[in-house]
């Protein structure tokens, strides 16, 4: 009978560290090549919404939100859940940021297409915050729910898409004694100016300052970069400096802003 030769363990133990060292080099290659793809096909976005706090203690405030996401996350097809990579906002002076967000913090896709944002800002919220609460898609698509800093509660809604933003100056603030567009009363006319055309739309046009609405408005010349808004003496006392200037068609929010800065009002009369 023939000796029964048994494989010594070195000669085991060699060909298990051949197949591990093998193993290990496939997966860190696989590793390398993925990360390489992720580096490659990463593509950050950057978006814009547009917010309205409509009911409760702040109702008429708005305020837009920028926000990024990774686009290479988005399925073309069914539902997507990307992370937030950025989200910031100012709300009456008050800076948030996505590393406020306490709950949330993604981009709803369906088919490749924005249909909601959630974040909620609670519990830990940035100095001076002038809400409890305040918490963006968690009750439906473009719904927002706060409560203010005595517990009550309000709501409102915002706009998600591509907002086009149009930048110009304040060229003047000045004083009137009568005014046509105030049947003759005295006011304060703020004249604004774009390279961009104030189009004639059936929309009307609308100053925005800060939280507040106005609304009487013309062309001065018929010139559509140039555009002159009118408001009483009482309108333009309860504005403050500081606060933002802007122009949209239509009083909700709206995707197409004309942006001016900030108010000063040491320019009146100057």
């Amino acid at each position: 009978m023939a000796p029964l030769v048994v494989p010594s363990c070195p000669t085991i133990t060699h060909q298990l560290g051949t197949d591990m060292t093998r193993t290990v080099l496939f997966l860190l290659l696989t590793c390398a090549s993925a990360g390489r793809s992720d580096l490659v096909t990463s593509s950050l976005v950057t978006n814009a919404l547009q917010a309205s706090l409509d009911t409760g203690t702040l109702a008429g405030t708005r305020f837009s939100v920028s926000f990024s996401y990774d686009s290479s996350q988005v399925q073309p097809v069914g539902e997507s859940y990307v992370q937030l990579n950025s989200f910031d906002f100012t709300l009456l002076g008050v800076p948030f940021t996505r590393q406020d967000i306490f709950q949330g913090g993604q981009v709803i896709f369906h088919d490749g297409v924005i249909t909601d944002v959630t974040a909620s800002f609670q519990v830990i919220l940035p100095p001076n915050s002038p809400v409890q609460n305040i918490t963006f898609g968690f009750g439906g698509p473009g719904v927002i729910g706060y409560i203010d800093l005595d517990g009550q509660f309000g709501s409102g809604s915002f706009l998600t898409g591509n907002m086009r933003v149009h930048l110009g100056t304040i060229v003047s603030i000045r004083r009137v004694g009568s005014s046509d567009a105030l049947g003759g009363q005295p006011g304060i006319e703020i004249q604004l100016f774009s390279d961009d055309e104030f189009p004639v739309r059936d929309e009307i046009m609308v100053l925005q300052i800060g939280a507040r609405q106005f609304f009487l408005s013309g062309y001065p010349n018929g010139d559509l970069n140039t555009v002159v808004f009118t408001l009483t003496e009482e309108e333009f006392a309860a504005v403050s400096c500081g606060e933002p200037v802007i122009v949209q068609y239509g009083i909700a929010p709206s995707d197409e802003v004309w942006q001016f800065g900030n108010l000063d009002k040491t320019i009146l009369d100057q």
